[in-house]
C-alpha cells in the first residue's frame, strides 16, 4: 500500500506504507487507509513530528557502541528524520493556509 497525502494548499506527498504509518504513529495517529488531519489539529501534529524528528536526529548521530544490536539488524539506509521532511513541509504549508491533509480518498 502506499500513502498519498494531499491539501489544497501544496503538492502530494507520497509514502510507502511502512513510512506513512511511522509518521503517522509520530503525530498520535492510528495507521489507516484513510483519514484527516485538520487544519486546526495541525499544529499539533507538526509539534509532535518535530519531536520524533529530534528523536531520531539523536539516535542517528550516536555511536556504533551506544546503539541497540536490534537497532543496527532494522536500520533503514534513509533515517526517519530523512523522510519525515516532505510530510512535515506539507503540514507546515497546510497551517499556514488553513489547509486540511487527507489520503485515502
Amino acid at each position: 500500500m502506499l500513502y498519498k497525502f494531499k491539501s489544497a494548499a501544496a503538492g502530494d506527498v507520497i509514502m510507502m506504507e511502512a513510512n506513512g504509518n511511522q509518521v503517522l504513529e509520530a503525530i498520535g495517529r492510528e495507521p489507516a487507509e484513510r483519514g484527516v488531519i485538520q487544519a486546526k489539529a495541525m499544529q499539533d501534529a507538526i509539534d509532535k513530528l518535530k519531536l520524533a524528528i529530534q528523536a531520531s536526529h539523536a539516535k542517528a548521530s550516536q555511536s556504533a557502541d551506544e546503539r541497540d544490536e536490534e537497532d543496527d539488524a532494522n536500520t533503514d539506509p534513509i533515517p526517519f528524520h530523512t523522510r519525515a521532511q516532505p510530510f512535515l513541509q506539507l503540514l507546515e504549508i497546510s497551517l499556514a493556509e488553513g489547509k486540511d491533509v487527507v489520503w485515502g480518498v
